[in-house]
């Protein structure tokens, strides 16, 4: 209940962006925005860090890509979980 502010101060900057593409006729980068969007909230909660990806142009400094590549992976990972362990070998 206590974070409920920062929710809405989020659903609020992202409706104003929302309403600048209406306006200027763009188009709507809608997964981009999500990711920020949710992205903003989870890791603000979580790590106690805003990262702001509600402020970047066309929502493009996001997580989108890493968190995609993520779920890629982790697929392939499942189905051959003697994968694991070399991933987890690889240097950073």
């Amino acid at each position: 209940m206590d974070f409920q502010p920062v929710i809405r101060s989020k659903l609020d900057k992202l409706t104003t962006k929302i309403e600048g593409y209406i306006a200027s006729g763009d188009v709507l980068p809608l997964h981009r925005a999500w990711t920020a969007f949710s992205g903003g909230i989870v890791t603000e909660f979580r790590f106690a860090k805003a990262y702001d990806h509600l402020d970047s142009p066309d929502f493009k400094d996001t997580i989108h890509e890493d968190m995609h590549t993520a779920c890629e992976s982790s697929i392939v990972l499942m189905q051959f979980p003697w994968l694991w362990p070399i991933m987890n070998g690889l240097p950073d």
